[in-house]
C-alpha cells in the first residue's frame, strides 16, 4: 500500500516536472482508462482505487492524480485516488 499525503488546506495539485515525470491532476476517464490499460491491470487495482469509491466516503473530498510523460494527455505510469477529509 502506497500512501499521498496532502493537507486539507492546501491549494489543489500544481503540475510539477522532476527528471521527465509530470504529477497533476487527472480526469475520471483518464484515471479510468489507465486502470484498464495493461500497465494498471498489472498493478492489481481494487475497488478502493475506483472514482466512484469517493462518492461513498461522506464527508470527504477526492482527487485524481496521474504522473507520467504527459498525464493530461493520458500518457501515465501511474495514478492514485487521493481522499482529503
Amino acid at each position: 500500500m502506497s500512501a499521498l499525503l496532502v493537507p486539507s488546506s492546501s491549494s489543489p495539485v500544481r503540475h510539477a516536472r522532476s527528471r521527465g515525470v509530470a504529477l497533476d491532476t487527472i480526469t475520471p476517464e483518464t484515471y479510468r482508462g489507465f486502470l484498464a490499460s495493461p500497465e494498471g491491470q498489472a498493478l492489481g487495482p481494487g475497488f478502493l482505487q475506483c472514482p466512484s469509491w469517493a462518492d461513498v466516503k461522506e464527508g470527504w473530498h477526492s482527487r485524481l492524480i496521474g504522473w507520467g510523460p504527459d498525464p493530461k494527455a493520458g500518457a501515465l505510469t501511474g495514478a492514485a485516488l487521493v481522499l482529503l477529509r
